[in-house]
């Protein structure tokens, strides 16, 4: 409604902006911005379903190796969501910091926590093994839910940050032109290692994960202005998303209309370490 208001002051004077107008004020601001916010974009591998039969996956089983168990909350089995086999991300492709092999297995609990007490932190799991696993069977054992089994093709692309992150922000585009650069992002990657999060609500997640994983409660908003928050702060910049599922089947929705985000240090990527990743629910 801001872009309407905006032609409003545009057209001062006259009547109702007509529709050919809007749209010419519309494709101006695209013709604009547009370029500016993707040349944000950093490497992304997109995570798409496909009929060719793969080592990644949706759903179905988990090929863990012996030396790796099922990841349990207070004792009860996670839900299987992804396994992502590294030899196969697109060739060429920079990495970021991702293990050059191996496989990656996210876990999730089946009650979704959300991420933002520092007693979630069991409720999820992404376990790594250096181990090739495409010889290996799929696990032995009754899941406490399967999710049906989708294989992923991943294909190299870009993600660019939301129009409420502090890059898209220092560009300055006027509040009245905001509302018609949504459209921009219907083509980035629902479901994605890597990149910027597509984010359902605040555009901070980063810093819930640096104060979250660090002890501090994030699920009000005074957390921004607490001591101990503002001299953790700073450490927000050592996250980055390591993935971000959408609906990967539709027995096991993210909330209403939902998306889970897993987030990692750099530090903690470099050295291989997943056991501190932290992960974030938003949905509508």
């Amino acid at each position: 409604m801001e872009f309407l208001s905006g032609l409003k002051k545009l057209f001062a004077g006259k009547d109702k902006p007509s529709n050919a107008e809007v749209e010419a004020a519309s494709d101006a601001a695209k013709a604009t911005w547009y370029p500016k916010i993707a040349a944000l974009g950093i490497p992304t591998v997109a995570l798409t379903c496909s009929d060719d039969v793969s080592n990644t996956y949706f759903g179905g089983l988990p090929k863990l190796p012996s030396g790796l168990s099922w990841p349990a909350n207070k004792s009860k089995p996670l839900i299987f969501l992804a396994q992502i086999d590294l030899s196969e991300l697109p060739p060429g492709f920079d990495a970021s910091g991702l293990p050059a092999s191996g496989t990656l297995f996210f876990f999730y609990d089946e009650d979704q926590p959300w991420g933002f007490d520092p007693a979630d932190r069991t409720g999820w799991s992404v376990l790594y093994t250096s181990e090739e696993t495409k010889s290996l069977p799929d696990f032995q054992g009754n899941p406490p839910l399967e999710i049906d089994q989708s294989y992923i093709e991943m294909t190299a692309t870009t993600t660019s940050p939301s129009l409420d992150h502090g890059l898209v922000e220092a560009l300055e585009i006027p509040a009245e032109e905001l509302d018609c650069l949504d459209d921009f992002y219907e083509d980035q990657p629902s479901d994605h290692l890597l990149g910027y999060p597509d984010p359902v609500q605040d555009d901070d997640m980063d810093l819930q994960c640096q104060l979250t994983s660090n002890g501090v409660y994030t699920g009000s908003g005074d957390y921004y202005h607490s001591v101990e928050g503002k001299a953790l702060a700073p450490g927000r910049h050592d996250w980055i998303l390591l993935a971000q599922f959408f609906e990967i089947d539709e027995n096991f929705p993210f909330g209403d209309l939902g998306k889970l985000y897993f987030w990692i240090r750099k530090q903690d990527l470099d050295a291989g370490d997943f056991s501190k990743v932290w992960a974030i629910l938003q949905c509508h």
